[in-house]
């Protein structure tokens, strides 16, 4: 209750405190100047709830799968009470389509407690703020409203392939055992860059990397074990292929 509540303050200025609904608002929002990069959040966020949750729930000796069960539901209502805080915005409104992506993502972490082999796929995520957050951090440029979680311009969400674990033999004795390959979709600006106020149409990035699996880093101390276990999490840019909206490559990715 205490985190429900720390989340709230921490969102209410952000999210909640715009011209309020006249009644209830559904918004089937698909499609924005954001691309639906924004689902690609709640897919995420829906995802290591559930994960965490099922870690606290087990510590509280309770089996592993009964504890991912309960932390899947947990993680899918603290998602739709934000739902229902949106439909008090005008701006905002009650999304279906953000609760579909949630139960996708919560349903990849439940999924991964009963199926071994979903757990060589992870959600990894990376932010870089983009050009028009950076200009209203520096002072050149002023809005409000733009702060980093909505800054879609600046994540991009990844699955990580654990190659030693899905290669053929033969492939997986000759990789190295701590590089990943990784799929990731990220966006355009869709906020002008240069005012850093009016919003644009942005474009899908897809986007394919190596990048490091931090999971697979020597050491075995226990506290280094719980750091690596949570860093893998964490998309470490690499060799980055851009495949759309054009034809593009970067040395450690953008």
């Amino acid at each position: 209750m205490a985190a429900n509540a720390a989340m709230y303050l921490v969102l209410k200025d952000a999210w909640w405190s715009g011209e309020p609904a006249e009644r209830f608002r559904f918004n089937y929002d698909w499609d924005d100047e954001w691309r639906n990069q924004d689902k690609n959040g709640h897919a995420w966020g829906g995802y290591h709830l559930t994960r965490l949750g099922t870690s606290l729930v087990h510590g509280a000796c309770v089996s592993r799968k009964t504890a991912a069960v309960w932390a899947w539901a947990i993680s899918n209502a603290l998602q739709f009470q934000i739902e229902m805080l949106d439909a008090t915005q005008a701006e905002f409104g009650f999304s279906p389509p953000d609760i579909l992506f949630n139960v996708a993502g919560s349903s990849w972490a439940l999924g991964q407690e009963f199926v071994p082999a979903l757990r060589h796929v992870t959600p990894t995520f990376w932010y870089w703020p983009s050009q028009a957050l950076q200009r209203v951090w520096s002072g050149q440029a002023t809005n409000p409203y733009l702060h980093p979680t909505i800054d879609y311009g600046g994540q991009t969400y990844w699955l990580s392939f654990d190659v030693d674990s899905l290669a053929p033999s033969r492939v997986a004795k000759w990789w190295p055992g701590f590089l990943r390959v990784s799929a990731g979709v990220g966006i355009t600006d869709w906020v002008d860059p240069v005012g850093a106020q009016a919003r644009i149409p942005a474009q899908r990035r897809w986007l394919l990397s190596l990048d490091l699996d931090p999971s697979k880093l020597p050491g075995d101390h226990p506290a280094w074990m719980a750091v690596k276990r949570q860093l893998k999490y964490v998309h470490f840019m690499g060799p980055t292929l851009q495949l759309s909206p054009e034809l593009d490559a970067y040395l450690l990715g953008r």
